[in-house]
């Protein structure tokens, strides 16, 4: 009998903990929002939860306006580096948000509860846009069709965001993006899109910009520590225009693309390294026709000076601190000196002029401690720059140059496969293994 009162009483027990866990949790969603309304505030919003339904699973009703355009346009510069000025003109000092509403909902298991999924659609917009869209079909279209979906986790933090396909299509226009999606873990951004597409076609102009299968992931610590790598599955572009008596066209192709940038700090110099890999480029030009297996290009340069380097970049947001900062603190990066390595490799490269298998360069350039000035002449800027390096050429393609250029004299490191010339600039001149050039 002692056993089957326990049961019951474990049954019980778990039933007030079962019961009650929604309105914990329900209550610790509150406290949240409480506390993302006020930082809303800061930045010149309200949140308002105007409905909420559900005890097991809550829906939340809510909308969103703009309520304090100073602050708001002081949030979005800060954000985006655009200068208060070009803000207030392009929205009319900020009075064009007080026009513009959202609405939506939130959504979350008091039970299981691991995140609150929000969506939100454009509630009111500015007259003007009304006007628009009454006479414009594909911008109403495309307005009623635009949603931000946002996951956070329990504790208020952005995990994920996504947009509804974003399609614009009206007369000579066609424009694209789909699926566009981050998720967000720390400080680990990781985006995805599957297709970015602008399209202008006019009987004197024809325009194509196509990306397609992008990924990116980004590390992010601060905006001088941070690692990002993007891929690009297929990248067209196609011009072509009608010029008097002529027609310009230019085609472009390639595919499984890598475009990867670190950015570090240490001992108050900075280090920014960036690395391009295109494959697959086929690029037509009037009579030119190109095609490339590979691309690589690598640009890396360090010992560059943080503190004005740090000022320039926070000039971006101000006009005024740009023209104030911007020479000056270029002038001083450059006095500090610094370093910077060039890397390039192309396989397989054929046109109407040449057929090369392999191509390579590797350039260093140390930039010593100076006083140069923009007044400076070149030989002595010189003196303060040393460069050392090579190009290494497949023997093929030697001899096709050789035939209008004067490489032979300096071809004098001739290996099985391919030729090396070292390249260096000393005491103001520059020499191809060990020749003068």
């Amino acid at each position: 009998m002692s056993k089957l009162k326990l049961g019951l009483a474990s049954i019980v027990a778990a039933g007030f903990v079962v019961g009650g866990l929604p309105y914990i949790t329900k209550s610790s969603i509150d406290s949240i929002i409480s506390e993302k309304k006020n930082e809303l505030i800061d930045k010149g919003l309200d949140l308002k939860v105007t409905n909420h339904k559900g005890y097991f699973e809550s829906q939340r009703d809510i909308e969103i306006k703009f309520t304090n355009t100073v602050k708001l346009l002081d949030y979005i510069s800060n954000e985006t580096q655009i200068d208060l000025e070009t803000l207030n003109s392009l929205t009319k000092n900020g009075m064009i948000f007080n026009e513009i509403s959202f609405k939506g909902t939130m959504n979350n298991s008091n039970l299981f509860p691991s995140k609150v999924k929000v969506e939100l659609i454009l509630d009111q917009l500015p007259e003007d846009l009304q006007n628009t869209m009454s006479e414009n079909i594909h911008l109403k279209n495309f307005i009623k069709e635009l949603q931000l979906n946002a996951h956070f986790n329990t504790e208020g933090q952005l995990i994920y965001v996504s947009l509804n396909d974003l399609v614009i299509q009206d007369k000579d226009i066609v424009a694209k993006i789909l699926k566009p999606e981050m998720k967000i873990e720390n400080n680990i951004y990781e985006t995805s899109i599957q297709n970015i597409t602008f399209n202008l076609s006019k009987t004197s102009e024809y325009l194509l910009v196509y990306f397609d299968g992008i990924k990116d992931k980004l590390i992010y610590t601060d905006d001088f520590n941070f690692d990002e790598k993007a891929k690009i599955e297929t990248i067209k572009f196609h011009l072509k225009q009608q010029q008097r008596a002529s027609i310009e066209d230019l085609k472009y192709e390639s595919s499984q693309n890598f475009l990867n940038t670190t950015m570090a700090t240490k001992d108050d110099q900075v280090s920014i390294n960036t690395d391009y890999i295109f494959n697959d480029i086929t690029l037509n030009a009037k009579s030119l026709h190109t095609k490339i297996d590979k691309f690589a290009l690598g640009i890396n340069m360090t010992n560059i000076s943080e503190q004005p380097l740090r000022i320039l970049s926070d000039s971006f947001s101000d006009d005024y601190k740009l023209q104030q900062n911007l020479e000056p603190k270029l002038q001083e990066i450059i006095n500090n000196g610094f370093s910077i390595n060039l890397n390039s490799h192309i396989k397989n490269i054929k046109n109407n002029n040449l057929s090369a298998k392999d191509i390579s360069i590797d350039l260093n350039m140390d930039i010593k401690k100076n006083d140069i000035s923009k007044y400076a002449n070149n030989a002595y800027i010189l003196q303060y720059i040393d460069i050392k390096g090579k190009i290494s050429l497949d023997n093929q393609t030697v001899t096709q140059l050789s035939q209008t250029l004067p490489i032979g004299r300096y071809n004098t490191n001739v290996q099985k496969e391919k030729s090396i010339f070292d390249i260096k600039l000393e005491k103001n001149s520059f020499y191809i293994n060990g020749k003068k050039l």
